[in-house]
């Protein structure tokens, strides 16, 4: 009895589509403490462009530094062509599109819509951060910097009250954003 031969399947390889520019700040850009005018210089230049910067900040007087995923970097899309990106470096806020030079010219340098997504998902993680009463957490910013803290309240989806442990003098209890602490397990 002969086996019959079975021809192996070939899976196509998935293009992964790479359209996110990417754009390194200069000195100015980074010390921006307003993002909404990079964004919005940006877009002066590149009217139909979308920009992602990847960064948590909040307006609480407390507790104001920004989180930076990728500190100095600024994602855009949405250029009528490649060459339109470096219309960007006209900007008071961008030192230089990442790219590489070839043959042709310089072409700019892209990340996939997939890597975008995962920025975007841990941004949104920072404000999921789920804590029970009695939890022991470790305070990332602020004037609490690196103490340890444990949680008394639950005060709404982004803020708890947090009793700071380890302080002799005085008992400290402060209100504090959720994306400024992390769990501490023992």
């Amino acid at each position: 009895m002969k086996r019959k031969k079975t021809k192996k399947r070939i899976e196509p390889e998935i293009e992964i589509k790479k359209n996110w520019a990417v754009v390194e700040l200069n000195i100015m850009g980074e010390k921006e403490e307003k993002l909404k005018l990079i964004q919005e210089d940006l877009i002066r230049i590149l009217p139909d462009l979308d920009v992602f910067i990847p960064v948590y900040w909040n307006d609480d007087v407390q507790f104001s530094k920004k989180i930076y995923l990728v500190e100095g970097y600024v994602f855009v899309r949405n250029a009528k062509t490649d060459r339109h990106y470096f219309l960007l470096e006209q900007s008071k806020y961008v030192s230089n599109v990442v790219s590489y030079k070839t043959g042709k010219g310089k072409i700019p340098d892209f990340v996939s819509d997939i890597e975008i997504s995962k920025l975007k998902e841990k941004l949104n993680s920072y404000l999921k951060k789920d804590f029970q009463k009695k939890d022991k957490v470790n305070i990332l910013d602020g004037d609490y910097k690196n103490l340890i803290g444990q949680v008394i309240s639950i005060l709404n989806e982004k803020e708890v009250v947090v009793q700071i442990l380890g302080i002799r003098s005085a008992e400290v209890i402060v209100k504090i954003q959720k994306v400024f602490l992390e769990k501490k397990y023992d």
